[in-house]
């Protein structure tokens, strides 16, 4: 992926949640981690860089093409992404596999025989077969995210936007969530993630973004960036996150 932010700006009402953010990516790079303290700006980056929301100023592009805000352009930018939040948010009047099924028919354009190959293919390979029938709520939460990944991935998606996916996970569901996740990597999928998990980060080694205050403290590599942190804000920041 090739991104470029220039004095990107977004506020909500009269609070600014993102400053004049810059970045560059490196041409060749396919995973972009997001890290930082709560509240920083990295779920908003995230959902401004996947069509979710407009920014208030600035620009975004995307493999040299900047991103144009208006409502048409953004839906067409959504339909090319994946996206999985925190709270799963499955459509619990739906079915596991309607849940991935209705998505490829109503908004991509698949035929339901299609569809329903797909989600069934999904759901055996995130560890959820013979799931299909359940109410979402009637599954763990790591088997409601693996559900949700596997209707992000469903259609294909150019990019992948993953807003800390295992912050509602307990330990063990957390290991199946990254090592899904890991798979995506692996398998070359362009992969933008906002997560506390500094263990994966650096296991995924991947350009990073350090986010505070709505601005980039650092970039550059994980391992670097954890090893070696340059700003006395990031010493201090690794120092807490790492300390146990």
């Amino acid at each position: 992926m090739r991104l470029n932010i220039e004095r990107l700006c977004h506020q909500y009402g009269k609070h600014l949640v993102l400053e004049n953010l810059e970045f560059q990516s490196p041409a060749d790079e396919r995973v972009l981690c997001l890290i930082g303290p709560s509240g920083g700006g990295k779920s908003t980056l995230l959902r401004l860089l996947g069509g979710l929301e407009s920014p208030s100023s600035g620009a975004v592009s995307w493999d040299g093409e900047e991103v144009n805000y208006d409502e048409r352009s953004m839906r067409a930018l959504r339909r090319e992404c994946g996206f999985v939040f925190q709270q799963f948010n499955l459509f619990p009047h739906l079915t596991v596999e309607k849940n991935i099924v209705v998505p490829l028919v109503k908004v991509h354009g698949w035929s339901l025989a299609e569809a329903r190959d797909r989600a069934v293919e999904l759901l055996d390979r995130f560890g959820v077969a013979g799931q299909g029938d359940k109410a979402p709520d009637a599954l763990s939460g790591g088997q409601q995210q693996c559900v949700a990944l596997a209707r992000a991935v469903a259609h294909r998606p150019k990019r992948l936007f993953l807003d800390e996916p295992t912050s509602a996970l307990d330990p063990e569901m957390t290991a199946e969530v990254l090592d899904a996740i890991r798979e995506f990597v692996d398998g070359g999928q362009q992969i933008v993630l906002a997560t506390h998990e500094m263990g994966f980060v650096r296991a995924l080694d991947a350009e990073t973004l350090l986010i505070a205050d709505g601005s980039v403290v650092e970039s550059g590599s994980a391992a670097a960036m954890l090893d070696a942190p340059k700003s006395e804000f990031a010493q201090r920041f690794f120092a807490k996150v790492m300390r146990y």
